[in-house]
């Protein structure tokens, strides 16, 4: 069959909301029209030894909140030290909550994940690892031996964030003079929930971790109604997969839950099934480069990635 291509683009990322996906849902849906699916940002292609490793097609993906941090103490001159200080209190609340590790769980995204990188992993020990996961139940892991897999895993920072909510100190501020002691003390978590979390029970276990009677953790904002997952049944998924097969013979490809928040999470909370990838193929160096310091994408990586497209859309809309 044919379909019409939409192309939308926006800059909600640099501009915030009143210039993305979220604005022109709520404003003119029409200029979209009635979509099958949606095809986004967000996955990955991953390079390893000079080829093609994976292709990560997201399917769903966390879910972003900020927790703010307050402490309060007495004030009073530096001279005279206060046991009550309210910035050591707080920063021993955030060391604590940086160092917490939050409980595992799966679902049928990261379940999958895992279950097929398997199959390309040349440890024996993280393969086996890998293949325990990928056949867990789904939800919290109370499973010993599960459990296990999961700590060979978490050495790696990506694993370790798809599989439990994570968050990052990303602000601190306290202070106003060398010689004073400040009243308070503020800072910031950026925090990833799983689609399955309840924000506030990730708030609560994060002022339990903190422990400082001196400091408080709170959401900054409302919580979010986690937005469904998208089908790898439908013909834009299979396309995708067809399109990465033919390409890279010799990579798995799978369904990615991004730790990262896009436009995907918009567009799947209003019925349209939504798939991320980042088509340019990259090495992890330079895939971690993103929002830094010369950030790049090799030459014929863009070439890669334009035919990828190119062989997608033709999958889903030119006739057979």
């Amino acid at each position: 069959m044919t379909r019409d291509v939409v192309f939308l683009a926006t800059a909600a990322e640099e501009g915030g909301p009143g210039v993305g996906v979220d604005w022109v849902l709520e404003h003119h849906p029409e200029l979209l029209g009635e979509p099958a699916f949606a095809l986004n940002e967000g996955g990955r292609v991953r390079v390893k030894d000079g080829r093609v490793h994976s292709v990560n097609i997201q399917t769903t993906e966390k879910v972003a909140y900020n927790v703010a941090v307050r402490a309060l103490g007495p004030s009073g001159h530096g001279s005279v030290p206060l046991p009550d200080n309210a910035l050591a209190a707080m920063a021993r609340a955030l060391g604590r909550v940086h160092d917490h590790r939050f409980p595992v769980s799966l679902n049928e995204t990261t379940r999958l994940f895992f279950g097929r990188l398997a199959g390309i992993e040349e440890d024996e020990g993280r393969r086996a690892a890998m293949e325990t996961v990928g056949g867990a139940a789904l939800g919290r892991v109370a499973d010993p031996d599960v459990a296990a897999a999961v700590d060979v895993l978490d050495d790696d920072p990506l694993f370790n964030a798809v599989l439990r909510a994570g968050v990052s100190l990303t602000l601190v501020d306290g202070g106003f003079r060398t010689n004073v002691i400040p009243s308070g003390g503020t800072a910031n978590f950026n925090t990833r929930i799983l689609p399955e979390d309840d924000i506030g029970e990730i708030v609560a276990a994060m002022q339990a971790a903190g422990g400082e009677p001196q400091v408080s953790f709170r959401l900054d904002g409302e919580p979010a109604v986690p937005p469904p997952t998208s089908s790898v049944e439908t013909a834009l998924y299979r396309s995708m997969d067809a399109a990465a097969r033919a390409m890279a013979p010799d990579a798995v490809v799978m369904p990615f839950m991004s730790t990262g928040a896009t436009d995907g999470a918009a567009l799947r909370r209003t019925g349209i099934p939504t798939y991320g990838i980042l088509p340019a193929p990259l090495i992890m160096e330079d895939e971690l480069r993103m929002h830094g310091d010369n950030e790049r994408i090799p030459v014929a990586s863009l070439a890669w990635g334009a035919e990828y497209i190119y062989r997608t859309l033709a999958g889903v809309c030119l006739p057979d």
